[in-house]
């Protein structure tokens, strides 16, 4: 599984323009560090089609919340997930923070 994540919007939403997004090939971490993985982004796309319709948006309560995009390949497909820090549950919340820890340097 291959998961990418896009960050936007926030207080300093045009400084962010141009940034790479942070990547994280599964093939390439501890087999503990992969299944961990796997089992949030599971547990995220099941959140996602239960709300099936409810990609994030800026919240109106909420204008500064960073947006992320979440690109899902494999798991028999591939996924676009949305979530923004206002609205962000704990699963999306703890894949975001995964993803944090095992990005891959750029290069």
């Amino acid at each position: 599984m291959i998961v990418s994540m896009q960050v936007s919007g926030g207080w300093s939403g045009g400084f962010g323009q141009g940034r790479r997004p942070k990547t994280v090939d599964t093939e390439k971490l501890a087999a503990a560090d992969a299944d961990e993985g796997v089992r949030l982004a599971e547990a995220v796309q099941c959140e996602a089609g239960a709300a099936a319709g409810g990609a994030a948006q800026p919240n109106a309560r909420a204008p500064e919340a960073m947006i992320y995009t979440l690109a899902v390949e494999g798991l028999g497909g591939a996924r676009t997930l949305k979530g923004n820090d206002a609205d962000l549950s704990p699963a999306f919340a703890s894949l975001i923070d995964w993803i944090e820890r095992h990005a891959q340097p750029e290069g």
